[in-house]
């Protein structure tokens, strides 16, 4: 129940880190491109530069609390003492040396978190973002559906734990490490785009006076072809620097999505690993001698027997958060892909377009309520916690 509690926190934090990033950049995408000739690049850098920084707090956040979550649990439970127990009563008995426990282990699955968040680092663009992150979700539910079982004589139990439990707790600093490195590096392309914005906008800016000079010229003259065409070559300039802008842009959210996503997974594959491996086998809540016996197989459990009726009550009341749960997360899916369809819609339109100010005013509706149904997620993914830490 310990970790299943801290997994719920991690999916809490997940949601509240994508949705910091798409706000973000998709208020700031719109702040650059609706201010029209009045546009600088300040709304814009500070929304994004804002963002940046609030995800690189968030990610390190993630990494420490679940290392903490682990230490604690460890502590708490007197899990090193537990399993020099259990070896020191398995070595003493020569028929318990014989036998041997196993888990489902979730290694496969924490080495392609490494190797994607790699990918995701090395990415030239959203689109190969994109491409690594479908391949990544195949392939972490089928590692996940399969796993891998480990097994091992019970009298080595013990001394398996604590070697296995330090190397996730070294990946974790490791990975921990390595995403703040990356992230700053994030940072630092969002301080050189500041400026190649900034560019791109003087570029614009100069671009849509030349537009303008032209059109006087124009007006002026009885034969205006050659403006006509130059005003029309000067317009798709401005189209061509704005499109690379949003491309610059699509490519860093899609990185910091991508990042938060697997940062993420990869600290809920090691709690998920180390739960897994202590309750198959070091359980800290039975004693040494216990758990050994359960190992061998003479002892039976016999704690899924009738629960009384308080418990039943509480189930009842776990089970209706869970099925309301389950239709929040349905609704903001569908909400999800409706807002992004609008964003990929007004990235595509023009802002000369009578349709891109509809589209910003739908965008920004849409939104809102998308985000009320994150906080309704994380509100509900709370309760449950709660109510199943009190059973």
């Amino acid at each position: 129940m310990y970790f299943q509690n801290f997994l719920k926190e991690l999916d809490v934090a997940y949601l509240e880190s994508v949705n910091t990033i798409n706000t973000g950049f998709d208020t700031g995408v719109i702040a650059i491109f609706e201010a029209g000739e009045e546009t600088n690049s300040a709304p814009f850098i500070e929304k994004v530069e804002a963002a940046i920084t609030r995800i690189i707090e968030k990610i390190k956040k993630i990494f420490q609390d679940t290392k903490e979550k682990l230490t604690k649990f460890f502590t708490d439970k007197n899990v090193e003492q537990k399993c020099k127990q259990v070896d020191e009563v398995s070595k003493n008995d020569p028929e318990v040396k014989r036998k041997k426990s196993s888990y489902k282990s979730r290694h496969k699955a924490i080495e392609l978190d490494k190797i994607t968040l790699e990918d995701i680092y090395k990415a030239r663009d959203f689109n190969e973002v994109e491409a690594a992150m479908q391949k990544y979700r195949k392939q972490r539910n089928k590692a996940i559906a399969i796993g891998t079982v480990v097994t091992i004589t019970v009298v080595g139990v013990g001394a398996f734990v604590l070697k296995k439990q330090k190397e996730l707790n070294d990946t974790l600093s490791a990975e921990k490490e390595h995403a703040e490195a990356q992230l700053k590096k994030s940072k630092n392309i969002i301080g050189k785009m500041r400026q190649a914005i900034n560019d791109i906008i003087e570029r614009i800016k100069s671009l849509q006076n030349d537009v303008s000079d032209l059109k006087k010229e124009n007006a002026a003259k009885t034969k205006g072809q050659v403006a006509k065409v130059k005003i029309k070559r000067t317009k798709r300039k401005v189209s061509e620097s704005t499109s690379k802008a949003r491309v610059q842009i699509q490519t860093q959210q899609a990185k910091a999505n991508a990042t938060v996503e697997v940062s993420t997974n990869i600290c809920k594959d090691i709690v998920s690993e180390s739960s897994e491996m202590m309750k198959s086998l070091i359980d800290p809540n039975v004693s040494a001698k216990t758990k050994v016996s359960n190992v061998v197989g003479t002892v039976t459990n016999t704690v899924k027997t009738v629960k009384g009726a308080s418990d039943t009550v509480k189930e009842e009341s776990i089970d209706t958060l869970k099925s309301n749960l389950s239709s929040l997360k349905s609704m903001g899916n569908k909400q999800q892909s409706k807002v992004k369809k609008i964003r990929e819609a007004l990235r595509n339109t023009p802002q000369t377009d009578p349709k891109y100010k509809k589209l910003c005013k739908l965008y920004k509706k849409e939104n809102s309520k998308l985000k009320d149904l994150v906080e309704k997620v994380k509100a509900t993914n709370l309760a449950i916690a709660d109510k199943e830490k009190n059973i």
